[in-house]
């Protein structure tokens, strides 16, 4: 058993033989490219863009969804506020 707080890299198909509690660590990691060179990824990189952008595009869409309902809840509570009557005679 590994004590709590050491650190270890898991990988895609990883198990473990007892129950253990996980945290994403998110590491930055850059490359410069020239204009028009041909850029390569090993497997490896290439699933660590491919998570990357899984992880932005599931907070975009809850934060998409956050907005949508706080927008449908402000839009009721202005539809169920009275309304002044209009006096249609002044028109």
């Amino acid at each position: 058993m590994r004590p709590v707080g050491s650190r270890a890299e898991v990988t895609i198909g990883a198990s473990f033989k007892e129950p253990t509690q996980l945290r994403i660590d998110y590491v930055r990691r850059s490359r410069k490219l020239g204009i028009g060179k041909r850029v390569t990824f090993t497997a490896g990189e290439y699933v660590e863009v491919a998570t990357t952008f899984l992880f932005y595009g599931n907070q975009l869409q809850e934060s998409i969804r956050l907005l949508q309902e706080e927008r449908m809840e402000a839009a009721e509570a202005v539809d169920h506020e009275p309304q002044p009557a209009r006096d249609i005679a002044r028109r």
